[in-house]
């Protein structure tokens, strides 16, 4: 019994270090959902959010370890109230900018820059 409440006591002290928790502006990290959801996006890796907007990949990236630049593709789609539109993202990590994300979903050619917080 001892050893269940003492891996119990591991599993929730641990830190969640190991989720990805991405947003637009280093200022948003720390804040409360609602907060930063009122002020800019959070990316956890599978879903992008914000206020009144949402995002969803078909299947969550990697955690990127920035030892080497990465490019993945996924098909997603974005809704706001009464509107869903079908969506290609391609996420970028390089190596020589650990802790930063670059997520491109239209055609502009114009990244959405996100941070990872704690990095």
């Amino acid at each position: 019994m001892r050893g269940a409440v003492a891996l119990a006591l591991c599993v929730v002290a641990t830190p969640l270090r190991a989720e990805m928790d991405f947003v637009t502006d280093r200022a948003l990290c720390g804040l409360e959902m609602v907060e930063r959801h009122e002020k800019g996006m959070s990316f956890d890796g599978k879903w992008f959010s914000e206020i009144e907007y949402y995002c969803e990949l078909s299947e969550p990236i990697p955690r990127p370890d920035w030892s080497g630049d990465e490019t993945h593709i996924r098909p997603g789609y974005c809704e706001e109230p009464g509107a869903l539109f079908p969506k290609v993202f391609v996420l970028r990590t390089f190596q020589s900018e650990p802790g930063v994300l670059y997520v491109y979903e239209d055609e502009t050619g114009a990244p959405q820059t996100y941070f990872l917080c704690g990095a």
